[in-house]
């Protein structure tokens, strides 16, 4: 069970990272910024 901070995120990589830049994502597609 997830604490109300903790948040999973899939992604196509097997690599850990810190964070997720919003500015780099494109907000006209898929589901908008951040999908």
């Amino acid at each position: 069970m997830l604490s109300n901070n903790e948040l999973i995120l899939f992604h196509g990589t097997n690599q850990l990272f810190g964070g997720v830049n919003l500015e780099k994502s494109k907000n006209k597609r898929d589901f908008g910024k951040g999908f």
